[in-house]
């Protein structure tokens, strides 16, 4: 939560995460220069939702590396000026970790478990 520069609240959410693989007998982080289609990425679905339990917004968001160890983040802001108080819910759904290195037939598609965090808006 925080406050933009007109003075009502907004929420800020921000995802980061990190791509690792089994090597052997320990994990690593990516250190390999990969082609586009390899480069680690995340994809979902970002949803807002109002204390009547109405969707205020959803979007579709993909966030993926840059370069070696291709740290992976997204920053989503959502302006709440004008919306009533109450308990309101950002939730990522249907979130899919795909590219990386991989090994000769390893399967690099990680479906990751949905995340949900409620706040308040007002007082």
């Amino acid at each position: 939560m925080g406050w933009d520069s007109d003075d009502y609240q907004k929420a800020v959410v921000s995802i980061e995460a990190k791509s690792w693989y089994r090597d052997a007998v320990c994990w690593r982080t990516e250190r390999h220069n990969l082609v586009d289609l390899s480069v680690p990425r995340v994809t979902g679905t970002l949803t807002l939702t109002g204390p009547d339990g109405a969707v205020i917004g959803t979007e579709e968001i993909m966030a993926e590396g840059v370069k070696p160890p291709y740290p992976i983040s997204f920053t989503r802001e959502f302006a709440l000026a004008g919306l009533p108080a109450g308990r309101y819910t950002v939730a990522l759904t249907g979130a899919v970790e795909t590219g990386g290195f991989q090994f000769s037939g390893d399967d690099s598609t990680v479906k990751l478990d949905d995340r949900t965090i409620a706040f308040d808006v007002g007082a």
